[in-house]
């Protein structure tokens, strides 16, 4: 399961990487930032399925940055009809980056890579090295609440009637998450990541699973790729960055609507392309892609295809 983090790092090491130090060059290290995102999948209205994700840093208060954005984007790209190029132009700041993960259709979410036996088997694997793994950071506890969360997702892959497409999303996200959270770690050194999503049935399987398997799933690159963290006995010591995950209420307004709204605007945006063509359903999207996408610095599109373990991955660009 873990192989499919393979051809996204080798395309996003050709360009994204650099993309993504030059644009946040001017920002602080070891500074606050927020990784929102928004997905588009199985939705047959449109052309793929998607994954977007925002990484923002914390360059005001909280309330102030939703308040901007609000008065912007009072509302999320579903429901809009005139889209306000104020609120484009901060989508482009050079506070904010984006990447955005697009699944051929075709693929049916990469099915044939992530089948249910697959999937099973990750899990012992998964469990094993979160056994052996060695930090200062964890919570007394944490451990054992993992693997409960754990054996709980795995029972959820048994009955039959069991929805075997969103396991795969869980997979698919916290694998796209993972190397969000490690490439932002890489340029900047964060004190604090809070990864903010909006209320779906992701966050639900395994009561928050998904930010368990991203975690360890960055943890698994961060060990991967050689660190100048300091070490007691060859065991690495993770005090940084801390990760803060919000699981949002089940009804009532999210506090993080707002944020969410940046990666809601290029997840429907780009789910909506017809990739051969260049063309959009809506006028809408034709103003989001122009002015957000189009010529822009601050955005990574990585178009995955292919079935079985032959994963295909490239970076697509739009210029004028």
């Amino acid at each position: 399961m873990l192989e499919l983090a393979i051809p996204l790092r080798e395309t996003i090491d050709k360009s994204a990487l650099l993309d993504l130090a030059r644009w946040f060059a001017e920002c602080p290290s070891n500074a606050s930032w927020y990784v929102a995102s928004d997905y588009c999948f199985n939705d047959h209205s449109k052309k793929s399925d998607v994954a977007s994700f925002s990484i923002l840093l914390q360059h005001d208060t909280l309330n102030n940055i939703k308040s901007y954005i609000n008065y912007f984007a009072p509302k999320d790209l579903k429901h809009t009809r005139n889209i306000s190029l104020d609120f484009l132009k901060y989508v482009n700041s050079p506070v904010i980056f984006n990447f955005t993960f697009v699944i051929d259709r075709e693929s049916q979410l990469l099915e044939d890579y992530a089948t249910k036996e697959n999937m099973e088997e990750f899990f012992e694997g998964f469990e094993e090295f979160i056994r052996a793994i060695n930090t200062f950071a964890l919570k007394p506890g944490y451990i054992d609440n993992v693997l409960k969360r754990a054996r709980e997702t795995r029972e959820s892959l048994k009955p039959k009637s069991t929805n075997i497409r969103l396991s795969r999303q869980i997979f698919h996200v916290a694998t796209f998450a993972s190397l969000i959270f490690h490439y932002l770690n890489k340029v900047k050194a964060p004190s604090h990541i809070t990864w903010v999503s909006d209320r779906d049935a992701l966050i639900d399987r395994g009561s928050g699973y998904i930010y368990d398997l991203s975690y360890f799933m960055f943890l698994a690159e961060h060990i991967r790729v050689p660190q100048d963290e300091p070490s007691v006995n060859g065991m690495i010591q993770i005090d940084k960055p801390y990760f803060v995950h919000q699981i949002p209420a089940k009804s009532g307004i999210n506090e993080y609507d707002e944020l969410i709204r940046i990666p809601d605007y290029l997840a429907g945006t780009i789910a909506d392309l017809d990739i051969l063509n260049t063309e959009f359903s809506k006028n809408k999207y034709y103003t989001v892609f122009k002015h957000s996408i189009v010529n822009s610095g601050n955005h990574a599109i990585i178009h995955i295809s292919g079935s079985g373990q032959n994963l295909h991955t490239k970076r697509l660009v739009y210029k004028t």
